[in-house]
């Protein structure tokens, strides 16, 4: 199961839009510009978030709330930084894009995640999350594949 978003069975290029961008920057020799420190957004891993929503049915105090469930801001040199430090690396035969390492980041997105507390759920790290989805891309194949096309030879799917 893909870790940082969900379970997929066509290759790169079918991916849903988070998953391909993350695909795109970390997998497929992504953006090397001053961007990575600048573009932030929210991340969760989907195993969080699936949590998440079964304890949101559960618990009486999410009743009503309106929650904004995130493990944090990201900037994707920060994706980066972190994949390259996972040893052994998953994929074979590739190498993680660098980005800019040491580039000064800048989350310009915050989340007021207060709420959160009603769930008292301890999120996955970006490490975490980083290697379970680069682990189940290598399981399918899909180091090598171009995002051009909707399907990878020879990989499973």
């Amino acid at each position: 199961m893909s870790r940082l978003f969900r379970r997929f069975n066509g290759g790169p290029a079918e991916l849903n839009t988070s998953l391909k961008s993350w695909y795109n920057v970390i997998v497929a020799d992504g953006p090397k510009s001053q961007e990575l420190s600048y573009t932030s957004n929210a991340w969760v891993d989907v195993r969080d978030a699936a949590l998440a929503h079964v304890l949101a049915l559960q618990k009486e105090a999410a009743g009503g709330e309106r929650i904004v469930f995130s493990a944090g801001s990201f900037v994707w040199q920060e994706w980066l930084d972190i994949v390259n430090t996972i040893q052994p690396y998953p994929l074979p035969n590739h190498s993680p894009t660098k980005g800019i390492p040491g580039l000064e980041k800048s989350h310009r997105i915050q989340y007021d995640t207060a709420k959160e507390k009603i769930f008292g759920i301890k999120f996955k790290t970006m490490g975490e999350t980083s290697r379970g989805t680069l682990e189940d891309f290598a399981q399918k194949g899909w180091w090598w594949c171009s995002m051009n096309t909707t399907s990878c030879l020879g990989a499973s799917a």
